[in-house]
Order: structure tokens, then sequence, then C-alpha cells
């Protein structure tokens, strides 16, 4: 896990070409699926993978890291 916030760093480069890639990708998915606005939940599913990668390095495991109850 790194995070450079230096816009100019070769390795924000690539993270920044990465996320663009996910993001289109998830575009192109959601456009298939006929989802009237994907170009708004495309970045908003990203993020939501983000905590998913970052919530599964810190707790080294990629099960969640509780159960969700069933009913709130």
């Amino acid at each position: 896990m790194i995070e450079v916030a230096d816009p100019t760093a070769p390795a924000h480069q690539v993270a920044d070409r990465h996320k663009r890639r996910v993001i289109a990708y998830l575009t192109e998915l959601l456009t298939a699926a006929g989802q009237p606005d994907p170009t708004t939940l495309a970045p908003e599913l990203a993020l939501l993978i983000d905590g998913a990668i970052v919530t599964a390095v810190r707790e080294n495991s990629p099960a969640p890291p509780g159960v969700l109850p069933t009913r709130l």
C-alpha cells in the first residue's frame, strides 16, 4: 500500500493511470448493463473498491472485517 501525493512522481502517475482505467472499465460495464448514469456511478464504485482494497490490506485478509447485520 502506497500513497504518493506529488503528482509529478512516477508512482503517482502510474496510480492515476490505473485509476482512470478502472473508472473507464466500470463505465463500460455500467453502460452495457443499461445503468442510466454510468459516468456518475463509476467513480463512486471505484471509491468503494478502493476502500475494500485498503481494508483487505489493513486486515491482511480479503474477508470483510465483521459480519453485517441482517436487519438494521
